[in-house]
């Protein structure tokens, strides 16, 4: 799987007394990776933030096209530009702390609204064939 660079963010108790978000970047192929990565970023002793809530786990950016991406031909190429190396892409809805996924094209940016991964890859591969 490819690595993506995501942004994790939490809420956490300071110091000062207020309740702010603490947004750690970090690259990782997927949702628990990322996690795991901000919160080994997070045992930094300088941060000081106490009872964090995790929020969401979203991409900062979506995954360049290369060819080690959709390798098992599994999602059918862009129905815009043609690209066959779309991408798989899993976040963390902030909304209700589920899992969610979304196909992008990293070559024309096209993509999908999130939702299971079954369903995100069903959404994208459904579309006519050109005659």
């Amino acid at each position: 799987m490819q690595k993506i660079n995501y942004v994790v963010t939490y809420m956490g108790n300071y110091p000062c007394g207020g309740y702010h978000p603490l947004i750690v970047k970090t690259e990782a192929t997927g949702v628990e990776s990322a996690i795991s990565a901000a919160q080994n970023a997070i045992e930094d002793d300088r941060i000081k933030a106490t009872d964090l809530t995790l929020l969401s786990v979203v991409p900062e950016t979506c995954p360049p096209s290369t060819e080690d991406v959709n390798g098992n031909g599994e999602l059918k190429p862009c129905p815009f530009c043609g690209n066959p190396h779309v991408s798989l892409v899993e976040t963390l809805r902030e909304l209700d702390g589920e899992n969610t996924y979304f196909v992008n094209c990293g070559c024309c940016n096209a993509s999908q609204l999130p939702d299971s991964k079954e369903r995100a890859v069903h959404d994208w591969n459904q579309r006519e064939e050109a005659q």
